[in-house]
């Protein structure tokens, strides 16, 4: 294996194991007691802005090694192809919780307009 390619795959791994990390982080958080559900959600938000940043990284950073021909066209798809679909997910689930939130806001409010009182979401 030529030094090139092991640099590539060593930092390969070293990404995957940070975005790795950055999506189980919040699992591990102690929730407090009242707005869990909200705190969850904004926890995993905060996770997968990070892990976005990170992929978007990533993927300037694929593009620099294969510039500076530091990786060959082979390896370069591959990592490519696996970065822009881990992305892809990321982007969803950042959807989905957006549009989860919109809808936990939404029945507090009705919860909130049948009952007089503020409910947690």
């Amino acid at each position: 294996m030529e030094l090139a390619e092991l640099v590539a795959t060593a930092v390969s791994f070293l990404f995957s194991l940070a975005i790795s990390w950055a999506l189980m982080a919040p699992f591990f958080a102690k929730e407090e007691e009242g707005n869990a559900g909200e705190e969850s959600r904004e926890l995993e938000k905060e996770s997968l802005l990070r892990r976005k940043d990170m992929l978007f990284e990533s993927l300037e950073d694929l593009e620099l090694e294969r510039a500076g021909g530091k990786i060959d066209e082979n390896h370069y798809e591959s990592s490519k192809a696996e970065l822009t679909k881990q992305t892809s997910d990321c982007l969803s689930s950042l959807d989905s919780l957006e549009e989860s939130s919109k809808a936990a806001l939404k029945q507090a409010d009705s919860d909130e307009d049948a009952n007089g009182t503020p409910q947690a979401a």
